[in-house]
């Protein structure tokens, strides 16, 4: 079992279950923020790997990217919008027509 127990404000648990017709390994995941009363976000992480461990571990990668996509303040996508570069595609574009004016003037 794996407890991550403080990622972005939230609780992870990681148990295996064994899949008993394949010789294989899922794991259960349980997400609980911090909040006193908050119930914990349960999900089968279906992965088959050939080891507890293994399962788990993918589990553990899967939670931190599900918190790091609906976890608390929303995507990440959204707060990296605001970084330079990031939200630059716009402006990409118009770099890309001016280069475009200045190499047909050439």
């Amino acid at each position: 079992m794996i407890v991550v127990s403080d990622y972005r404000g939230h609780r992870i648990e990681i148990k295996a279950i064994a899949v008993k017709a394949a010789d294989r390994w899922d794991a259960e995941v349980r997400i609980r923020g911090h909040a006193v009363n908050a119930k914990p976000r349960v999900e089968i992480v279906t992965c088959h790997k050939l080891t507890a461990d293994h399962a788990e571990r993918a589990a553990e990668i899967w939670a931190r990217r599900w918190i790091d996509l609906r976890g608390e303040g929303g995507p990440l996508w959204l707060k990296w919008s605001n970084v330079s570069g990031a939200a630059g595609h716009a402006g990409s574009n118009h770099d890309r027509r001016d280069l475009r004016a200045q190499e047909a003037d050439a």
